[in-house]
């Protein structure tokens, strides 16, 4: 079965290795370099099992990507991957949309083991 994850980052090289390592384990990878990109695939009908997400984007910044993901039909999960790091947004990213947090750039390699966590968590 195909799974299909989104990863939205406008940083090309994170963005790039994320993809290359979550389709090492098999799944399929649409990337968006924008906020509004991720909007456009998801606005297209893209519906990703997981979305992985930068928060500080120039255009449309990851908080209105997940605003934008918690109106869809079928919510998927979200890691956001990011070098943010105040308590105050972890914790109400946590607890207002139930994503993972992630630290940006220093635990990259464990977006792999999460995606896999988030996948097989029932909803």
């Amino acid at each position: 079965m195909e799974t299909r994850i989104l990863v939205v980052d406008d940083n090309s090289r994170v963005r790039e290795m994320l993809a290359d390592l979550l389709e090492m384990e098999g799944h399929t990878v649409f990337q968006a370099d924008t906020g509004a990109g991720a909007l456009q695939l998801l606005q297209g009908g893209l519906q990703p099992k997981l979305i992985v997400c930068d928060l500080m984007m120039p255009d449309v910044d990851g908080w209105q990507v997940l605003e934008a993901v918690e109106q869809l039909d079928e919510r998927p999960p979200v890691i956001v991957f990011t070098s943010l790091g105040d308590l105050h947004s972890i914790t109400r990213l946590t607890e207002r949309y139930g994503c993972t947090v992630m630290k940006k750039p220093e635990q990259l390699r464990d977006v792999v083991g999460a995606a896999r966590e988030r996948l097989h968590r029932p909803m």
